[in-house]
């Protein structure tokens, strides 16, 4: 398992905003190969996106939601919580 958080917030002296950059990456094979340090492991390391979380709204409020994928019995059901 990979954990990848993302810092969204930026912060100076005197102020504190959101940072709205979009972010595309893949959902699936998401290859970090290049970023391994044993660069003897001739292995390729590939990931799937299973779950993410979202903010919504601004500094000083706003709404979190969840995307998780669910896999039953080879089927991709998604869920959201």
């Amino acid at each position: 398992m990979l954990v990848i958080h993302l810092k969204r917030f930026s912060f100076s002296r005197s102020m504190k905003h959101k940072l709205e950059t979009f972010v595309n990456f893949p959902i699936h094979d998401f290859d970090l190969t290049k970023y391994i340090a044993n660069k003897n492991n001739t292995q390729r390391q590939l990931y799937e996106l299973y779950a993410l979380t979202n903010h919504y709204g601004g500094m000083g409020s706003g709404h979190y939601t969840a995307h998780i994928k669910v896999s039953m019995e080879g089927t991709d059901n998604r869920c959201m919580i």
